[in-house]
């Protein structure tokens, strides 16, 4: 799931329910939540905000690490 969270990414920033939605969620669900905790912790995905986590215009984007470890686990 964390591969798919940050394929979607790639494209464009997403917010919390755009992501969910493209998981074919309805709305984001605990187990969500708590796999974008670890991917903002370890540097995989950053806010678009980040002086306001809890702004409602809060999106995720990709950064270098998440992009190196999407381009790894592509089969060559």
């Amino acid at each position: 799931m964390v591969l798919q969270i940050l394929g979607n990414l790639i494209d464009s920033p997403l917010s919390k329910m755009e992501i969910a939605r493209k998981l074919h969620k309805s709305k984001p669900s605990r187990y969500l939540n708590d796999l974008m905790a670890k991917l903002l912790k370890s540097g995989k995905v950053a806010y678009t905000i980040p002086d306001k986590p809890t702004s409602r215009l809060q999106k995720y984007r990709l950064t270098e690490k998440g992009r190196a470890l999407l381009s790894k686990s592509k089969p060559s």
